[in-house]
């Protein structure tokens, strides 16, 4: 699966009801960011879903730090692009209006990144909150 979205970098500002890391039902796997532009960043993530059921709406974002705790950003995931249950997929996400250079040049084994999920609306329209 391959979603796009122009995005804004936002600032990485946890949010206090989100499921966050390891525990979290998406979790990111493996990424790259190439300069797509001046004001662009081209984000690849591979994404493992431990989702029950398909979803067709997400609320959540991704964040970036380096290996000393420093905030590098985060953006949010595409929220009406559709989500598989239990299993991977590739997340493409066009986030503009900033480059960052640093996520351009740091060695990746330097950075933690995370998927937060608030919330999700499955595909028979029931709903999920993570905390």
């Amino acid at each position: 699966m391959r979603l796009a979205s122009l995005l804004l970098f936002l600032a990485a500002a946890p949010s206090a009801s989100a499921a966050c890391g390891q525990g979290a039902p998406l979790v990111v796997l493996g990424w790259t960011a190439a300069a797509k532009g001046e004001a662009t960043t081209q984000y690849s993530l591979e994404i493992s879903s431990s989702l029950k059921k398909p979803a067709r709406m997400v609320s959540g974002y991704v964040t970036f730090r380096d290996a000393l705790g420093k905030d590098m950003g985060a953006f949010e995931i595409p929220r009406d692009d559709a989500v598989p249950a239990n299993s991977k997929f590739a997340l493409d996400i066009d986030v503009g209006s900033l480059v960052v250079p640093r996520i351009l040049t740091i060695n990746k084994a330097d950075v933690v990144v995370e998927a937060c999920v608030e919330g999700v609306v499955y595909e028979d329209g029931t709903k999920e909150e993570f905390k």
